[in-house]
């Protein structure tokens, strides 16, 4: 008579995979979870003993006071003057009214299914603390979460290189998640986002200029741009 095969249930295999499946899925789910969890916002440094370790604050950078940031941003863009200085207030107003984008005018076009994966963004709001810039929208995803609005910041730093400057991640977050250490992620948030801003008719010769700098270097509480000189 012949002996008939033990079924032991699944292998190996199927067990590490579904383990796997179920651990990328946590892990999604806890994502998704913390991207949706509100962040505290303060209008000024808040003391330390009243925040809750682990959890992810956002300080606004000011936009009061008197500036001149648009004759510094015509000297910036037609490159008559070596060196520019904006102080935090400056990149605000700026941004407030040039960094703002319009249906239609971000060179997207609507429909489709990569629709879905759109972004609304309000204007940039800058704010330089220990030697770097925090740079935070509040994003909107219409075709995945209407109605619903979750806060992404960036802090990071400048970097000279042959061809221009470059901006350099230190840490990023969406919602109370901390997305700047997943650099498929984080990459994919800041180049999208970028691109989305870049494409505004009112800042498309910032990338050109920006080119043009030898260094962009935050100091007292002010952004300085040194252009590039010839010779």
């Amino acid at each position: 008579m012949a002996s008939e095969k033990e079924d032991f249930g699944p292998g190996l295999g199927s067990v590490v995979l579904i383990g796997l499946l179920t651990l990328a899925l946590g892990m999604a789910l806890g994502g998704v979870s913390l991207v949706t969890q509100q962040v505290t916002v303060f209008t000024r440094v808040p003391d330390e003993d009243s925040l809750v370790p682990g959890k992810v604050i956002y300080v606004k950078g000011s936009r009061s006071g008197r500036t001149s940031w648009r004759g510094k941003e015509q000297a910036l863009k037609s490159g008559q003057l070596s060196t520019l200085i904006f102080t935090e207030a400056e990149l605000n107003q700026w941004s407030d009214s040039q960094l703002r984008l319009k249906n239609g005018e971000d060179g997207e076009e609507s429909g489709g299914f990569m629709s879905t994966f759109d972004l609304d963004l309000s204007p940039v709001n800058f704010r330089i603390v220990d030697g770097k810039i925090q740079m935070a929208t509040e994003v909107n995803m219409p075709g995945l979460a209407p109605g619903s609005t979750f806060l992404y910041q960036v802090v990071g730093r400048f970097v000279p290189h042959e061809g221009g400057v470059d901006f350099v991640v230190d840490s990023a977050s969406l919602g109370q998640a901390p997305i700047g250490a997943l650099p498929v992620a984080g990459d994919f948030f800041l180049a999208h986002i970028g691109k989305k801003f870049s494409q505004i008719p009112e800042v498309a010769w910032l990338q050109d200029a920006l080119g043009d700098l030898d260094s962009a270097e935050i100091t007292d509480g002010q952004l300085i741009l040194q252009r590039r000189t010839e010779g």
